[in-house]
């Protein structure tokens, strides 16, 4: 697996295809990224797996 996100990861996780408005949703989410000369982002992987619910944690009754 890739240490950072392919570029159509990047438009699933944002919802955009212009590079702008990718910009403007990442940073709006709180993730850092970086641009490469050719106009690339780089976003890390390991920024979105961490933000992600995992489907095997058990929710917190003793919460409710």
């Amino acid at each position: 697996m890739s240490l950072t996100l392919s570029q159509e990861e990047i438009v699933e996780l944002t919802g955009y295809r212009r590079l702008r408005n990718q910009m403007r949703e990442l940073s709006a989410q709180g993730l850092t990224y970086h641009l490469t000369a050719n106009r690339k982002l780089i976003v890390r992987r390991s920024q979105v797996e961490n933000t992600e619910f995992h489907s095997n944690e058990e929710p917190n009754l003793a919460f409710l």
